[in-house]
């Protein structure tokens, strides 16, 4: 064994103890996913470099695809079908852990008391999370899509709708967080729900509620009928447009 190939096997093995023994550091989780794939290689400068072109170890974790790991110099397909089939067991095994597959209801105690305190929680920043169901309204996938703030966060709807196609879900669920203790809805908040249903609306996918999480309790725009009158309106519109 060469001097540098002894180096790198001290390296690896200094990493996956780190792990074992409760790093949270996402470098080196990704480290030893990657020693997995490669033998010999600087793992730590690739896994830096995946973090940088996909933004964060959730959304890599979350929405990597083979085409976009081959595009990380190093990677050719085979590694990349060894790194996707890893995470692709790090997802299920979560989502075993955090749910099984349960019904939506209107006041949504049980999704807020199995999921949304893991997300938002110990937050000090405003967070999106995008709920996914099947057309049983079965959570089929949840993850954070955007970060802000003390004050906002922005909401991609073109994101949403790209997310729901790929996982052909009929059925969409957002939850976000007002930092400042306050659960009702802002302006800005019913005007990007009433944006937010129409574009998905418009590709047959349902907004089935949104949610606004906070430390003195949670608001629903179902169960408060904000969204329900949102539903008429539109369909209000689109009924004078097809008397035009």
């Amino acid at each position: 064994m060469t001097k540098n190939a002894k180096l790198h096997e001290g390296h690896f093995s200094r990493t996956r103890k780190k792990v074992i023994q409760g790093s949270r550091d996402p470098v080196d989780h990704l480290e030893v996913i990657l020693q997995m794939a490669f033998r010999r290689v600087d793992t730590n400068e690739l896994a830096r470099e995946l973090l940088r072109k996909f933004g964060s170890y959730e959304k890599l974790v979350e929405s990597a695809t083979i085409e976009e790991l081959e595009q990380v110099c190093g990677i050719g397909e085979s590694s990349a079908e060894k790194i996707l089939a890893i995470l692709c067991v790090m997802k299920m095994y979560r989502d075993m852990q955090i749910f099984e597959p349960f019904p939506i209801d209107a006041t949504y105690s049980y999704t807020i008391e199995r999921i949304l305190d893991r997300y938002f929680k110990n937050s000090e920043q405003e967070l999106a999370v995008l709920f996914l169901l099947n057309k049983k309204r079965e959570v089929i996938f949840h993850s954070i899509i955007s970060r802000g703030d003390e004050n906002h966060v922005i909401i991609d709807n073109n994101s949403i709708l790209e997310l729901a196609k790929r996982y052909r879900a009929p059925n969409v669920v957002l939850v976000h967080n007002h930092i400042n203790e306050s659960f009702f809805p802002s302006v800005e908040d019913i005007a990007m729900t009433t944006a937010l249903y129409k574009d998905l609306h418009e590709h047959g996918i349902n907004l089935l509620d949104h949610v606004i999480y906070s430390k003195m309790g949670n608001f629903s725009f179902t169960a408060s009928l904000i969204l329900p009158a949102i539903e008429n309106r539109v369909r209000e519109q689109a009924d004078r447009l097809k008397g035009l």
